[in-house]
C-alpha cells in the first residue's frame, strides 16, 4: 500500500496472514471487507475505521469499544471478534467472524414485511445479546434493521445476530467516553429509530432507549412501514418528539390487540412509561411467537435478574454440592460430586434450619420410630409362642391325644378282637368291648383306670387287665 492510512485492495494481504477479497458493505464510520486466514483457510470479515476519521482519539476509542463490547458477551447473538490490530499508520481494524445471510433492512426490501409469530421470534433473539449488553452498563444506541444480521445455525435454524456496537454508550463513569468532543457531522444513531431523550440528549439515556428503537424495528417488521417518517430529517424528528405513535392495527388490521399494545408501550414518549427493562418486554412478547420464543424470554430473564426473591428476601442462586433435602428423600440420592445451580434450592437456605440438620433431623425421627415399634412387638407379642407351648404341653399331659397321622393304625383293632374269641364268655362279657370307644374317644379311656378293681368278679379278669397294658405300650 503506497499510503499506509488506505484500506487495503483486493488480492492484497494483510499482516501476512488475511488476503482481501471484497468489500462486505459500508457505513458512516468504517467498511467492511471479506478476507481469508491463510494458514487457517477461514473466511473472516474485517472491519476499518475509515481513514478519514482515524485522527480523531474519541472515534478511535468508540470504535475499538466495539470490539471490547463482543468480547465480553457471550451470547451467540453477537458476532464474535477474534482480533484488534491497526494499519501501519495508525488505523484501526476489528478482525470478526463471517456471516452468512442478511440483514433485516436487505430483507424488508425483499419480502416488504414479515408474518407476526416469525417477527416476534427475531426481536427475541436480538433481546438476548442486548439483555448480556445491558447486564454490564452498556447501551447500544444504533439499533436498526441494518445492524441486526439473520445468519443461519449449523442445523439451518435462523440465528439473528446484532451488529455494530461501535457507538455503544458505557453507562459507568470509568468507560464513559466525552461524546461532546466528537465531529459534529457524526450522528449518534440513526434518527428514525432514535428515542426521543436521545434525540434530546445523549448523555441521559439508558437502556429503555433501546427498548424504543425495539419497538420501532417491531413495527416496520410487522406492518413494512416505520411508525415515524417525514419528507425531510425536520419533520422526522417533531413526529417522533411529537406525535403519538400510530396503531399497529391501521397498517395491519389481522394484528392482534395484544401485540399491538406491547409495540405502543414500547413507543411510550416518556422512558419511565415503557418497559423498565428487556426482560419485562419478552415476557410480554413470547405468547405472540413459536414455541422457540419462550426459550429466548427465559434465557433474557435469567441474565437481567439473576437474583431470586425467595420468602420475601434477596437471595442469589449460589453453586454447591447437592444436599438431598426432605421433599428429595423419595428419589434416588445425587452421585458424588453433582453441582448444581438452583434458586429454589436457597428456599432451605431462606428458612431458619439449614437443610442439612433438617435432614439429620428426619433420620434421627425415622430410627426413633423403628425402635419404638420394635419395642411394641416384642412387649405385646413376645411371650405368645412361649403360651402356646405351654398350652400345648398341659394338653398332652392331661389328655395325651395319639398322633394324628398314627391313629388310624389298625393294629388296635386286631389286639381287640383277641379277648372275643375265648370259648366261654361270661354274662359280663359285654363289658370286654369296652376299651373299643376308647380309640375313637380318648375321654372314656381315662375312667378306665378306676374300674380296675372291679375287673376280679368277672371270670375274664385277666382279659381286662391286658388290654390297658397293650394301650400303654403304644404310648
Amino acid at each position: 500500500m503506497a499510503n499506509a492510512d488506505l484500506i487495503p485492495a483486493p488480492e492484497e494481504v494483510l499482516a501476512d496472514k488475511y488476503r482481501i477479497e471484497r468489500e462486505l458493505g459500508r457505513g458512516g464510520m468504517g467498511i467492511v471487507l471479506a478476507a481469508t486466514h491463510l494458514q487457517l483457510e477461514e473466511r473472516v470479515a474485517i472491519k476499518f475505521l475509515l481513514p478519514e476519521l482515524a485522527s480523531d482519539p474519541a472515534l478511535v476509542a468508540r470504535f475499538l469499544r466495539e470490539g471490547r463490547a463482543a468480547i465480553k458477551i457471550r451470547s451467540e447473538h453477537v458476532v464474535r471478534v477474534r482480533d484488534v490490530a491497526t494499519l501501519p499508520g495508525g488505523t484501526p481494524y476489528l478482525v470478526m467472524e463471517h456471516l452468512q445471510g442478511k440483514n433485516f433492512e436487505e430483507l424488508l426490501e425483499e419480502q416488504g414485511r414479515l408474518p407476526a409469530e416469525l417477527a416476534v421470534d427475531h426481536i427475541l433473539q436480538a433481546t438476548e445479546a442486548l439483555a448480556e449488553a445491558h447486564a454490564l452498563g452498556m447501551v447500544h444506541r444504533d439499533l436498526k434493521p441494518a445492524n441486526l444480521f439473520l445468519a443461519h445455525r449449523a442445523d439451518g435454524s435462523p440465528c439473528v445476530k446484532v451488529l455494530d456496537f461501535g457507538i455503544m454508550k458505557a453507562t459507568e463513569v470509568k468507560d464513559a467516553v466525552n461524546l461532546e468532543t466528537t465531529n459534529s457531522s457524526i450522528v449518534m444513531g440513526s434518527p428514525r429509530y432514535m428515542s426521543p431523550e436521545q434525540m434530546r440528549s445523549t448523555r441521559v439515556i439508558d437502556a429503555r432507549a433501546d427498548i424504543w428503537a425495539l419497538g420501532v424495528m417491531l413495527h416496520e417488521l410487522i406492518t413494512g412501514v416505520a411508525p415515524f417518517d417525514g419528507e425531510a430529517m425536520p419533520d422526522l424528528l417533531a413526529a417522533i418528539l411529537q406525535d403519538p405513535a400510530p396503531p399497529l392495527r391501521r397498517h395491519l388490521p389481522e394484528a392482534p390487540h395484544g401485540l399491538e399494545a406491547i409495540v405502543l408501550k414500547c413507543l411510550e414518549k416518556e422512558p419511565a412509561a415503557r418497559y423498565a427493562d428487556v426482560a419485562e418486554l419478552t415476557e410480554a412478547l413470547a405468547p405472540f411467537g413459536s414455541p422457540m420464543a419462550r426459550v429466548s424470554a427465559d434465557r433474557v430473564s435469567r441474565v437481567i435478574r439473576p437474583r431470586a426473591v425467595v420468602n420475601n428476601k434477596t437471595s442469589a442462586p449460589i453453586v454447591r454440592t447437592t444436599i438431598p433435602s426432605t421433599s428429595d428423600l423419595h428419589r434416588d440420592p445425587p452421585s458424588s460430586g453433582t453441582i448444581t445451580v438452583s434458586a429454589a434450592a436457597d428456599a432451605w437456605g431462606a428458612t431458619s434450619v439449614p437443610a442439612r440438620s433438617r435432614v439429620r433431623t428426619m433420620a434421627l425421627a425415622a430410627g426413633g420410630l423403628f425402635f419404638a415399634v420394635t419395642m411394641l412387638m416384642a412387649i405385646f407379642g413376645g411371650h405368645s409362642p412361649p403360651a402356646r407351648a405351654h398350652a400345648a404341653a398341659q394338653e398332652s399331659v392331661v389328655v395325651s391325644p395319639p398322633p394324628a397321622a398314627r391313629e388310624p393304625e389298625p393294629v388296635l383293632d386286631a389286639v381287640d378282637l383277641t379277648p372275643v374269641a375265648a370259648p366261654e364268655p361270661s354274662p359280663q362279657a359285654s363289658s370286654v368291648p369296652a376299651p373299643k370307644p376308647a380309640v375313637a374317644a380318648p375321654a372314656k379311656r381315662r375312667a378306665m383306670p378306676a374300674a380296675a378293681p372291679a375287673a376280679p368278679a368277672a371270670s375274664s379278669a385277666p382279659v381286662a387287665t391286658t388290654e390297658p397294658d397293650l394301650f400303654d405300650g403304644r404310648k
